[in-house]
């Protein structure tokens, strides 16, 4: 996803749509479901995260019953998404259901998109239709501009998963949405495999060298395994890969086979 700040179609849309917990940040993804249309929200997705079935008495969701919390509410919001633009950019998935069907479903997205309806065309012409949706669900998840407000005060990892917490969202969620401020963060997340390497398993705006699969350094593979033996569970140091990528500084909380890391750029 680009870090820039999102188009103001975007924000207008998920502003007349989010609905907010009494403390105004949390975003109550369920009541936004129902609020437009949907008729169930259910488990049972195997083979994809989550996906919408419109039927005919209305769209029903389906969720993966392996993901998270925070990783639900995510695929949720991205559902959202589906559930009020589909009627205008996917319109063959309500075909079967009739002219009026879809009528009275481009009714409800009016009135939530109004004016916005052609810059956000032109969002899905730049950057593909689920890229849309992608960004309305984190938009609505956690607005970038309250993430910004909260990354003033992230000056460790720890910090950051306090605030991905409050606004119960993933960490790298809240990383997305943060970076699309002043400050740029790179998380990693580091695991033990069954042989007992070290390695990034998965990554956001993470330098070059610090993709998903590296191996840590030796040096780096020590200290991570003395960490994950220790009781100090978050502490800074310095990690490098085996390939030819730069040694970064960094917050780190270690436990047991897994580890999240925090870095900021100089």
């Amino acid at each position: 996803m680009s870090f820039q700040p999102p188009p103001s179609c975007i924000e207008r849309t998920v502003a007349n749509l989010r609905v907010a917990e009494p403390d105004g940040i949390v975003a109550n993804v369920i009541r936004t479901a129902f609020r437009l249309g949907a008729i169930e929200i259910l488990g049972g997705a195997s083979m994809v995260h989550g996906f919408t079935e419109w039927t005919s008495r209305g769209p029903s969701v389906r969720l993966s019953d392996g993901a998270s919390h925070a990783r639900r509410r995510m695929i949720l919001a991205h559902e959202c998404a589906h559930l009020l633009l589909d009627s205008v950019f996917a319109q063959d998935r309500l075909k079967d259901w009739g002219e009026d069907y879809l009528r009275r479903r481009r009714r409800l997205t009016d009135q939530f998109v109004g004016d916005a309806l052609p810059s956000l065309a032109d969002e899905v012409s730049a950057r593909g239709y689920e890229g849309l949706c992608d960004e309305v669900g984190y938009e609505l998840m956690l607005p970038w501009r309250e993430a910004v407000r909260f990354a003033e005060d992230v000056q460790c990892v720890d910090d950051a998963i306090k605030a991905a917490e409050d606004a119960s969202v993933s960490v790298a969620a809240f990383v997305c949405q943060a970076n699309r401020g002043p400050r740029r963060f790179a998380l990693l997340r580091l695991g033990r495999s069954r042989n007992g390497v070290w390695l990034v398993t998965n990554s956001v705006a993470a330098p070059r060298g610090w993709h998903e699969g590296t191996a840590l350094a030796p040096q780096s593979q020590g200290e991570l395994e003395l960490l994950s033996k220790s009781q100090t569970h978050m502490t800074w140091t310095t990690l490098e890969t085996d390939s030819e990528s730069e040694r970064l500084w960094m917050s780190l909380r270690i436990r047991g086979s897994t580890g999240i890391a925090l870095y900021e750029p100089c």
